[in-house]
């Protein structure tokens, strides 16, 4: 028995006994001389059966401090039961004294092991501090639901170091209004913020909504920063329940909050029975989304990670990410090139991965222009080697990255991944190896999002630069589309090209005047916006899937799979005998006969070496 539940029975043991005396107290104002000592035998097995109830039902093996109803309900139940033992006792004994005692006892009992434990709970949690330390804000909570409780609780006990005292909730159901929750009052909806901030002298906001629409996000924002007060957000309760400290989440509004997507569920039992005990190797490991993939996958207990990449500060990084992460899980930093296909049969031979993720590409579309040479090689060959391998190794399943700038190619990036695709769906048909694509569109967060860019821009005081004022993109999130590609990692049979729900495409000038706004500025006034123009190979909207093609619903409703996808036969052929090693002249020879078959304009910005 530990010093702590030594102490507390010592002090329980004192309460019960009050407890005990003043129940017979109420049965006689002054105890019969004659039955002192029956009583007083009776005051002893009371307190020993209660205290051996207590302990039975856990009361002792609780940490108060974080006490809830279930809590207290185990109290009621060891008392209720102890007094239930006391009476039967006093029956069985023939105690006639002692037969109306019990039911004074129990509410006596009650209030001293309850009452007390529930005052500490009250003490600890804060809820009886009124004084508010110094340099500390007033924040208001909005969504008085199970985010805005977890968060008023956690703020209540540790207001000091944060900084943020709760002062109440808003929240948009009128039947919670002036109710209390977490010992703090619901002051109204969202259209009652500019007065409680008035009233209230609020100095912050947090909203904990994870449900919220983008739409629903941008109207509190704006009536918070109209009345003078700044934004944090709570994106995802889901984060909590996975062990992320729940006020690390609470941050500054940002471009993600606002493009605000439902979390993704997957189906466990399916990724885990594919992903769990294996070898996975993930190819472009230190890039933005293979850094997640390996992330997302450790959660899932592969045997061996295997880290491949070029770029030995990127591999690193991840690398320590996941030794800090996931210690459990072996993982093996590989420097390596996709395009050396020695290498990269050599690692297939050593490791024998039974799952790959073949992420590495290059994907900047304007970049590729310039060097259609290095698209070719890395994005197409580099496939090809990768494909290769899994087959000679009988890997179990590859699943290539791909992107919406394949479908209709405007750009040599874009050429390059649908021809990519196609490498995958003829690897497919002569394979036992489950060969399969996943094509996305952008991937908020990542090195070369758009977001990045207008962040710097911003603060460097502008001018903000969009291409076109009718530029759309599709935009998602790295998580929900790492997620999303694990997840058709399971369903694959073999030889599709899945396609994810992306949602509505977003204009790049809403996404440019919302990111102002954010930072409390006033687009066209604090910070200019300045339109360039299209540049070499991009659209002016993407498209997830082509005019030949058909969108077929999945088991899962956020991944579909295309119908009717064309392999051109012909120039795979002519891929296939290029491999061994490609001469600069032969990829020269393929990227022009690409260029035609697709209709792709050559452009004269060129700076390959090649020509």
């Amino acid at each position: 028995m530990s010093k702590r539940i030594g102490s507390v029975l010592i002090i329980d043991i004192v309460l019960l006994a009050v407890a005990v005396y003043l129940s017979l107290n109420l049965r006689w104002n002054v105890v019969p001389i004659s039955l002192s000592k029956d009583v007083a035998a009776f005051g002893i097995l009371a307190v020993i059966v209660l205290l051996l109830c207590a302990y039975l039902c856990g009361v002792y093996h609780r940490i108060w401090q974080y006490a809830g109803v279930h809590d207290f309900l185990v109290i009621a139940l060891a008392v209720t039961g102890g007094t239930a033992i006391i009476y039967v006792a006093a029956l069985m004994l023939k105690l006639r004294f002692a037969m109306a005692v019990p039911t004074v006892l129990w509410p006596m009992s009650l209030f001293f092991l309850g009452g007390t434990r529930f005052i500490q709970r009250l003490l600890w949690g804060g809820y009886l501090k009124e004084s508010r330390p110094e340099k500390s804000k007033r924040a208001l909570i909005i969504g008085a639901g199970e985010a805005g409780a977890l968060i008023a609780k956690t703020l209540k006990s540790t207001r000091t170091s944060v900084g943020l005292t709760p002062v109440g909730f808003v929240d948009d159901n009128p039947e919670k209004k002036a109710l209390r929750l977490c010992g703090l009052k619901i002051l109204g909806t969202r259209f009652d913020i500019p007065e409680i901030v008035r009233k209230r002298q609020i100095e912050e906001a947090i909203i904990t909504i994870p449900s919220a629409t983008m739409d629903q996000i941008k109207a509190i924002d704006t009536i918070c920063r109209q009345a003078g007060v700044s934004v944090k957000v709570l994106p995802s309760v889901l984060d909590i329940v996975q062990g992320k400290q729940l006020l690390d989440q609470v941050h500054e509004l940002q471009m993600e909050d606002l493009l605000h997507r439902n979390e993704v569920d997957i189906n466990l039992e399916q990724v885990s029975a594919y992903l769990k005990d294996q070898v996975v190797l993930v190819t472009g490991a230190g890039g933005s989304i293979g850094a997640e993939l390996c992330r997302q996958i450790c959660a899932f207990q592969p045997r061996r990670m295997l880290l491949l990449g070029r770029g030995e500060n990127s591999i690193y990084e991840i690398s320590m990410d996941l030794a800090r992460k996931w210690p459990q899980v072996e993982h093996v930093p590989l420097i390596a090139d996709v395009r050396d296909r020695e290498r990269l049969f050599a690692v297939f031979t050593r490791y024998r991965p039974a799952v790959v993720f073949h992420a590495a590409a290059h994907k900047h579309v304007p970049l590729m222009e310039l060097q259609p040479q290095e698209a070719f090689k890395n994005n197409v060959f580099g496939t090809l080697n990768i494909a290769e391998a899994a087959y000679r190794h009988k890997t179990e399943r590859l699943i290539l990255i791909s992107t919406d700038k394949a479908v209709n190619p405007s750009s040599i990036m874009g050429l390059t991944k649908l021809l990519a695709e196609m490498i995958i769906r003829y690897y497919a048909r002569i394979s036992q190896t489950k060969f399969a694509a996943v094509r996305f569109g952008n991937v908020l967060g990542s090195r070369g999002s758009v977001v990045q860019l207008f962040r710097k821009q911003i603060a460097m005081g502008g001018p903000v630069t969009v291409t076109h004022p009718e530029m759309r993109r599709f935009f998602m999130t790295v998580r929900e589309a790492v997620r999303l590609v694990i997840q058709s990692g399971a369903l694959t049979k073999g030889g599709e090209v899945f396609i994810l729900d992306m949602g509505d495409p977003v204009k790049i000038l809403d996404l440019a005047h919302d990111m102002i706004r954010l930072k409390g500025l006033c687009p066209g006034k604090d910070i200019e916006i300045k339109y360039t123009c299209l540049r070499p190979g991009e659209k002016l909207c993407e498209q997830l899937i082509a005019e030949t093609e058909k969108a077929a619903p999945t088991e899962h409703r956020k991944i579909y799979v295309v119908e009717n996808g064309a392999v051109d036969q012909a120039l795979v052929n002519l891929i296939f005998t290029h491999q061994e090693p490609p001469a600069a002249q032969k990829i020269t020879f393929l990227m022009d006969l690409a260029r035609a078959r697709f209709n792709l304009p050559k452009n004269d910005l060129n700076l390959g070496l090649y020509d």
